[in-house]
């Protein structure tokens, strides 16, 4: 079955018949204003905005604005295409500009859809509008400004409404409209009366087609968000009208739902992805900025409290794994642009110690554990992703990353694509992707298409404590349950906190299986053998790897192709080999445990100062 028409049947089979009426509706009605627009003509009635509302109307100011040089590079036409060419971007955008949006192809077999849409965010031009906005004595400003004019306006020209894929995401349009502010506030007073009303009618045209096809029920997300404060911002714009209050209303109640829906209560992702939290925490502070800005009041001040919440979760990975691994996908999505330091909240990291070695996040699953003075290794015991449908979740059920002096050396590899190399993006998804065990070389779960999963599993911390000086973290997932001959996958991770740490993957089933434990390792890690030893070096940071069983280490697997293995992405739309260590025993669930011994000094330890930590794994 076509890829498009297995995710329909799958999104209608875990819909509601409310959410099957609400779907056929907009769907219905979207095409409907999509035809008349493109055959007839037809454009929203537009508000009329006085110089007084475009005075008052205050954005928010960021940290830092972008700095001289990387203007330069879009005065020069830099725009952000997620590492794709741009010239590939342009000639798909001049190819279907002129085309209904319902007549523009989903491009499967052409470039990467989300490319072409991350440069349709117009975030380039929102660089320059802060730029101009931070220092409007600079000598340079007139430049800048006619520059972010021309480009403006050829956009529109070359995008008029509801033609060209630029249209067709409600959350592409949501986000655009904090483009449109930017250049309103920067060039109002520089342009006639006839461009004013063209760049006033964008962002109304494009809330008033954001209002009419939000994500909703099975749809609810980071999508919900982007289109909720792309109506916020529009609403607060044209706050005088009726239109502009209803906007104000219906998004802002959606946004203080979601805030609580989509953001634990211990401050991390219901998504399971850390991009995705970024971007929606950056999202949820634009719109209480700009709504306190303008004196829209935030009820309750919820979006504030949950952003900080969500910041200090953030805060936390940062500070003790000295980078944030890349848990589930990641688009390299940013709310109002690429490069901006966003200062979400002024809310401190939980920090690891002697007296605080562990960190749990309980209702995410993600456990911080304190291994020594300079490692710190976290392990993932949480849901797939964001139910019903698990969308940017990863198969990576008690998967682990090891950070040693700020960098991480095991780590999760990334997303790379989301659209045109299916192998790739299954790979990505897949539990072989992860530092963790496969069965029979099945994911934990299934993949249904490029963002649909089913048959999710459940995963759990089981234990944390501390047994004579030793630190155990134990968690349990059931993905294989599914399996003709089921099992459960245990593991168990200790350490005594001078950086000798094991880590136990036991098995409880049936059945005759091929077990895979895979680690995977940050592409700039260097590998030597040192007798049964791998040797693992990322700069000053060293760590030494062996299994139980000196004579059966692992095989060393980079950038291979058939199957796919060793790869990492570092950002969307790049790949790179790098190391992944794999190791594969067959047997019964009963006779089938890995050991892995993992030591943070410089010198491989004896293997005798693992003894004192085994035997508190029984």
């Amino acid at each position: 079955m076509p890829d498009i028409l297995k995710k329909i049947k799958l999104r209608l089979s875990n819909a509601s018949i409310p959410e099957l009426f609400n779907r056929v509706f907009s769907y219905s009605r979207y095409r409907l204003i999509a035809a008349f627009a493109c055959t007839a003509g037809f454009r929203p009635p537009l508000p009329p905005v006085s110089d007084t509302a475009v005075a008052s109307f205050k954005l928010p100011a960021l940290h830092a604005p972008p700095d001289h040089e990387t203007v330069q590079k879009i005065i020069k036409g830099a725009r952000f295409t997620l590492n794709f060419p741009d010239h590939l971007i342009r000639d798909f955008e001049n190819r279907w500009k002129n085309k209904c949006v319902i007549s523009v192809p989903y491009c499967d077999n052409d470039i990467d859809i989300r490319a072409v849409w991350e440069a349709g965010r117009l975030q380039n031009i929102t660089l320059a509008c802060i730029f101009v906005l931070s220092d409007e004595k600079n000598p340079e400003t007139d430049k800048y400004r006619e520059w972010i004019k021309k480009e403006l306006f050829a956009w529109l020209d070359d995008n008029p409404f509801l033609h060209g894929p630029h249209y067709q995401s409600a959350m592409e349009c949501g986000l655009r409209i904090i483009a449109f502010v930017h250049a309103v506030k920067v060039l109002w007073g520089h342009l006639e009366h006839k461009k004013r009303n063209r760049l006033t009618a964008a962002i109304y045209n494009h809330a008033w087609l954001v209002s009419r096809r939000l994500s909703l029920y099975s749809s609810l997300g980071n999508h919900t968000i982007s289109e909720c404060v792309g109506l916020v911002t529009a609403g607060l714009f044209f706050k005088d009208s009726k239109v502009g209050k209803h906007w104000i209303t219906l998004a802002h109640n959606l946004l203080v739902q979601e805030a609580s829906h989509q953001i634990f209560d211990d401050g991390g992702p219901v998504e399971q992805s850390t991009n995705y939290h970024r971007f929606v925490l950056e999202l949820l502070w634009w719109v209480s900025e700009i709504c306190r800005l303008n004196g829209y009041e935030d009820p309750g001040k919820s979006l504030v409290s949950r952003i900080a919440k969500g910041d200090t979760f953030l805060k936390t990975l940062e500070a003790n794994l000295g980078e944030i691994p890349s848990v589930g996908d990641s688009d390299d999505g940013h709310a109002v642009a690429p490069g901006m330091d966003i200062r979400l909240s002024d809310s401190q990291p939980v920090g690891l110690d002697p007296e605080h070695p562990v960190c749990t996040f309980k209702q995410t699953g993600i456990s911080l554990m304190r291994c020594d003075i300079e490692a710190v290794l976290s392990i993932d015991h949480g849901m797939l992703g964001m139910p019903p449908l698990y969308n940017h979740g990863h198969a990576d059920a008690l998967s682990v990353n090891l950070s040693v002096k700020g960098r991480l050396i095991i780590a999760d590899p990334g997303t790379y694509r989301y659209n045109g190399v299916p192998e790739w993006r299954k790979y990505f998804k897949s539990t072989a992707a992860h530092s963790t065990v496969t069965v029979d070389n099945q994911d934990q779960a299934v993949q249904e298409t490029g963002f649909i999963w089913s048959h999710p599993f459940t995963a759990r911390l089981v234990e944390k404590s501390c047994k004579d000086g030793t630190l155990l973290l134990k968690a349990e997932h059931d993905g294989y349950h599914r399996i003709e001959k089921p099992l459960q996958h245990k593991r168990t991770v200790a350490t005594d906190q001078q950086g000798h740490i094991v880590i136990r993957d036991i098995f409880q089933g049936d059945g005759h299986h091929s077990f895979s434990l895979r680690y995977h390792l940050h592409p700039d890690c260097v590998i030597s053998k040192e007798e049964n030893w791998l040797r693992i070096s990322r700069q000053d940071a060293v760590i030494c790897m062996t299994v139980k069983n000196g004579n059966e280490n692992f095989q060393v697997l980079s950038g291979k192709n058939d199957p796919i293995c060793g790869w990492y992405s570092k950002a969307y739309g790049l790949k790179e080999p790098a190391i992944t260590l794999v190791l594969t025993r067959r047997g019964t669930p009963a006779d089938v445990e890995f050991l892995t011994f993992i030591s943070t000094g410089e010198q491989c330890p004896d293997m005798a100062i693992f003894k004192k930590i085994i035997n508190k794994l029984q």
